[in-house]
Protein backbone atom coordinates (compact mmCIF):
# COMPACT_ATOMS: atom_id res chain seq x y z
CA UNK A 1 0.00 0.00 0.00
CA UNK A 2 0.97 3.65 -0.34
CA UNK A 3 3.70 4.69 2.10
CA UNK A 4 3.53 8.11 3.77
CA UNK A 5 6.70 10.07 4.55
CA UNK A 6 7.19 11.76 7.91
CA UNK A 7 6.99 15.15 6.16
CA UNK A 8 3.65 14.31 4.55
CA UNK A 9 2.28 12.95 7.84
CA UNK A 10 3.28 16.15 9.63
CA UNK A 11 1.57 18.34 7.02
CA UNK A 12 -1.59 16.21 7.04
CA UNK A 13 -1.78 16.25 10.86
CA UNK A 14 -1.48 20.05 10.73
CA UNK A 15 -4.33 20.26 8.23
CA UNK A 16 -6.46 17.95 10.36
CA UNK A 17 -5.74 19.93 13.54
CA UNK A 18 -6.74 23.16 11.80
CA UNK A 19 -10.10 21.62 10.91
CA UNK A 20 -9.36 21.38 7.19
CA UNK A 21 -9.95 17.61 7.13
CA UNK A 22 -7.84 14.65 6.09
CA UNK A 23 -6.30 14.08 2.67
CA UNK A 24 -8.25 12.04 0.10
CA UNK A 25 -6.71 10.57 -3.04
CA UNK A 26 -9.05 9.71 -5.90
CA UNK A 27 -8.87 9.26 -9.67
CA UNK A 28 -8.99 12.44 -11.74
CA UNK A 29 -9.34 13.25 -15.41
CA UNK A 30 -6.48 11.90 -17.52
CA UNK A 31 -3.38 14.06 -17.75
CA UNK A 32 -2.81 16.03 -20.92
CA UNK A 33 0.45 14.21 -21.64
CA UNK A 34 -1.08 10.78 -21.02
CA UNK A 35 1.65 9.66 -18.62
CA UNK A 36 0.60 7.78 -15.52
CA UNK A 37 -2.71 7.81 -13.72
CA UNK A 38 -4.13 11.22 -12.92
CA UNK A 39 -4.77 11.67 -9.22
CA UNK A 40 -6.89 14.19 -7.37
CA UNK A 41 -5.66 15.08 -3.89
CA UNK A 42 -8.23 16.97 -1.87
CA UNK A 43 -9.23 17.63 1.72
CA UNK A 44 -12.16 15.60 3.01
CA UNK A 45 -13.89 15.67 6.41
CA UNK A 46 -14.50 11.91 6.22
CA UNK A 47 -13.83 8.99 3.88
CA UNK A 48 -16.25 7.82 1.22
CA UNK A 49 -17.99 4.56 2.11
CA UNK A 50 -15.54 2.24 0.31
CA UNK A 51 -12.33 4.25 0.81
CA UNK A 52 -9.32 2.57 2.35
CA UNK A 53 -8.06 4.53 5.34
CA UNK A 54 -4.33 4.87 5.88
CA UNK A 55 -3.04 6.18 9.19
CA UNK A 56 0.50 7.43 9.74
CA UNK A 57 0.78 8.37 13.40
CA UNK A 58 -2.58 10.15 13.35
CA UNK A 59 -2.33 11.53 9.82
CA UNK A 60 -5.21 10.04 7.87
CA UNK A 61 -5.30 9.54 4.12
CA UNK A 62 -8.46 8.25 2.45
CA UNK A 63 -7.81 6.31 -0.76
CA UNK A 64 -10.44 5.59 -3.39
CA UNK A 65 -10.52 1.79 -3.86
CA UNK A 66 -10.23 2.15 -7.64
CA UNK A 67 -6.68 3.49 -7.43
CA UNK A 68 -5.32 1.29 -4.63
CA UNK A 69 -3.52 -1.09 -7.05
CA UNK A 70 -1.71 1.78 -8.78
CA UNK A 71 -0.37 3.04 -5.43
CA UNK A 72 1.13 -0.26 -4.23
CA UNK A 73 4.75 0.76 -4.88
CA UNK A 74 4.36 4.51 -4.29
CA UNK A 75 5.11 6.96 -1.52
CA UNK A 76 3.26 10.17 -0.61
CA UNK A 77 5.52 13.08 0.23
CA UNK A 78 4.91 16.74 1.04
CA UNK A 79 6.92 19.91 0.81
CA UNK A 80 6.15 23.34 2.24
CA UNK A 81 7.85 26.38 0.72
CA UNK A 82 6.62 29.53 2.43
CA UNK A 83 2.86 29.38 1.95
CA UNK A 84 3.08 26.94 -0.94
CA UNK A 85 2.14 23.35 -0.08
CA UNK A 86 2.92 20.54 -2.52
CA UNK A 87 2.10 16.87 -2.29
CA UNK A 88 3.80 14.35 -4.56
CA UNK A 89 3.16 10.68 -5.21
CA UNK A 90 6.36 9.05 -6.42
CA UNK A 91 8.00 5.64 -6.79
CA UNK A 92 9.51 4.14 -3.68
CA UNK A 93 13.30 4.20 -3.61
Amino acid sequence: MLAITDDAAEVIRGLMESGAGALRIAPAAPTSNGHGPALLLELAPEPDVEDEILDADGAQVFVDPGIVPSLEDKVLDAHVDGEQLEFAVRDRD
